[in-house]
């Protein structure tokens, strides 16, 4: 039990140290959406072959990317 728990918390605390997600890539049918994080306050968001550049807004549901056209 003891040596159980000690290697779970080793897991935890390896995947504590990871690197940020590089980018996520949403697919539907022939439809890709992908957005990538350029620093703590932006991102770029690919789909349709258009790039927007958004910037980070916490929101009561959660993260959000937002510009004038565009809401993520």
């Amino acid at each position: 039990m003891k040596l159980h728990l000690a290697f779970v918390i080793s897991l935890l605390s390896l995947i504590a140290c990871s690197d940020k997600q590089l980018s996520t890539l949403y697919s539907c049918d022939v439809n890709t959406l992908v957005i990538k994080p350029i620093n703590d306050e932006k991102a770029k968001l690919t789909f349709n072959h258009q790039t927007h550049s958004l910037d980070y807004e916490k929101s009561a549901s959660g993260n959000k990317y937002i510009n004038e056209d565009v809401l993520f």
